[in-house]
């Protein structure tokens, strides 16, 4: 009876999971679910998982009798555990919960316990899909521990495979196509050094956009970020660094209250999009950040097309920008981070 029990309800918590990994993806980007692409890659692979445990769980069920009614239940007590996590960040949302304004390699406190959360949903459910069709396959007594070196050697291989995406990402083929005039290029914001000087990679980024406008493929340029206490916003930085190349005043406009990409992005959806209907965006970054940025804007279904400035960097600076990206696309794949 106890087995029977279990064979309904290991499969109903696994989809109430996936259901509500997704549902917190979305509601906290704002979204309703109707937005949601099965084609994203991130929810993609999501699914995969999730059918994965379930049919692994109901022919494990069905297939083993002389497996116990332990075994079993340890499956049970995974999966609902990998739900605790999301609960987790169901109460911080909804409680308005904010965590001091820490940073930590660039990004805010809450936003990595965020996925930090998401992440050990995700682990558990790689450990226990790894667990049971090793099981069935296999039928070893001691395969919980490879299971464990399964599931480092996945995200392992995740992590190269977005490393790849993130260098194989060529902006230049993107520029070819850039034929008709723009109505408004986005300018990403970035670091601002002491005396309110535009940082180097921040500089490359406004040069370009300057480029493109005095080529008449853009009419007006948005410039977006905020700013430090006790520095001018990123947004304002940039406006004088512009006005300084002689960019007409009229062609430029200031946002001065985002802090990430995410928001920027969120930023362009709402405010260039919805509330403009501009139809199209040219968004200026640097070649490392645009598959990410590009990403971005297919989840929040902002049609755009990504520029990358002409800076350069040294490898051992590059290859730190594209795995810091790479670990940033896997977060946003997965839980639009």
């Amino acid at each position: 009876m106890m087995k029977k029990f279990i064979t309904i309800l290991f499969p109903v918590v696994v989809l109430l999971d996936s259901f509500f990994l997704i549902y917190l993806k979305y509601k906290l980007n704002g979204l309703p679910l109707s937005e949601m692409q099965l084609t994203n890659l991130g929810n993609l692979y999501l699914v995969i998982i999730s059918l994965a445990l379930v049919f692994g769980g109901i022919i494990s069920f069905t297939k083993f009798e002389q497996f116990s009614t332990y075994r079993f239940s340890a499956y049970l007590v995974g999966i609902i555990a990998a739900l605790v996590p999301l609960l987790i960040i169901y109460f911080i949302h909804y409680q308005n919960i904010n965590f001091p304004g820490t940073y930590i390699f660039n990004y805010p406190l809450q936003k990595l316990i965020i996925a930090g959360l998401f992440t050990t949903n995700l682990l558990i459910k790689f450990y226990l899909m790894f667990l049971i069709w090793g099981m069935l396959i296999n039928n070893e007594r001691y395969f919980y521990i490879k299971a464990v070196y399964l599931t480092i050697v996945t995200f392992f291989l995740l992590m190269i495979f977005a490393f790849i995406i993130v260098s194989g990402f060529n902006s230049k083929k993107e520029a070819i196509s850039v034929k008709s005039n723009y109505k408004i290029a986005v300018v990403l914001g970035a670091a601002v050094w002491s005396g309110n000087k535009p940082s180097p990679i921040f500089k490359a980024r406004i040069d370009k956009a300057s480029q493109l406008y005095f080529d008449g493929m853009i009419s007006n340029i948005q410039l977006t970020g905020g700013n430090a206490p006790g520095e001018l916003s990123e947004a304002e930085t940039a406006f004088n660094y512009l006005r300084s190349l002689n960019v007409d005043s009229t062609a430029l406009i200031i946002e001065k209250n985002t802090a990430t990409t995410m928001e920027q992005i969120k930023f362009i959806r709402k405010k260039l999009i919805d509330e403009k209907g501009i139809p199209g965006i040219l968004i200026i970054s640097d070649e490392f950040h645009l598959k990410r940025v590009l990403e971005m804007c297919n989840f929040f279904n902002v049609d755009a097309q990504g520029i990358s400035s002409t800076y350069s960097l040294n490898w051992k600076k590059l290859l730190f920008y594209r795995l810091r990206e790479s670990v940033a696309l896997l977060l946003f794949w997965f839980f639009a981070i």
